[in-house]
């Protein structure tokens, strides 16, 4: 690959030649050239668009469709990822260490993320101004969108842990996401949703977990009587409530 402001990018020729003739593009890269030559971390203004690695102006790239397909169960599910919008989130993904496929920011929120982005050392692409938010659910779009692939978890593993939620039949997705938040808060090993219970990665849970869906493993269980049993062979004791 070609070490550009020491980042190692899979970039060919053809591709250096369109991101420097870009440069004169009168949307991002003509306009606010001078702004980003001044300084980026000690970085010129030629090293950040290096780093941008590709300038995306058509709703036909294969990012934005996969961020439309993302909004469907059937594809998170297939491609094993899903998107979070925001700077927010975003910033909690990178501090939580979330593997990061990677990162879509709208032209003209750059600057804003600039300090976000620094901490970034994976793909990033720049999207011509107005077209990322038509991807995105948000009512008030803050220009950043990352596609993460979902956490890996055992469920081995669930015998070794010493408190676990189970949820059963939980339909509203903001109610699912803060009774994860509050699990990782009370010290809950782990989360297991029964057959019915809306989908963890729905765009509204995601949001409510407020970065919970990081770090807590939280499995899907379609056999009910397996995991009874296995808990109790475990030497788990079960308390339901309503």
């Amino acid at each position: 690959g070609r070490i550009i402001s020491g980042r190692s990018l899979n970039l060919d020729d053809n591709y250096v030649y369109r991101a420097h003739r870009s440069a004169n593009h009168g949307s991002f890269f003509g306009q606010t050239q001078q702004k980003y030559k001044s300084s980026i971390s000690g970085r010129t203004y030629h090293d950040w668009l290096g780093e941008i690695m590709e300038w995306i102006e058509s709703d036909q790239n294969q990012h934005l469709k996969k961020i439309r397909a993302l909004k469907q169960k059937k594809y998170r599910e297939s491609y094993g990822q899903f998107v979070v919008e925001g700077s927010r989130f975003v910033a909690e993904a990178l501090k939580r260490e979330a593997d990061i496929k990677v990162i879509l920011v709208a032209e003209n929120y750059l600057a804003a993320n600039e300090n976000l982005l620094k901490q970034y050392q994976g793909p990033l692409f720049a999207v011509k101004k107005g077209l990322l938010e038509k991807f995105l659910d948000t009512v008030t779009p803050q220009g950043i969108v990352a596609i993460v692939n979902k956490p890996v978890w055992s469920k081995k593993d669930l015998a070794q842990m010493s408190h676990i939620l189970i949820i059963d039949g939980v339909q509203d997705p903001g109610n699912l996401g803060t009774l994860f938040r509050t699990a990782l808060a009370s010290g809950v090993d782990a989360v297991c949703c029964l057959k019915g219970t809306v989908d963890s990665y729905n765009d509204k849970t995601l949001r409510a977990t407020m970065g919970a869906i990081f770090t807590l493993p939280i499995f899907s269980i379609d056999d009910e009587q397996w995991l009874v049993e296995n808990l109790h062979q475990a030497g788990f004791e079960l308390v339901i409530a309503d």
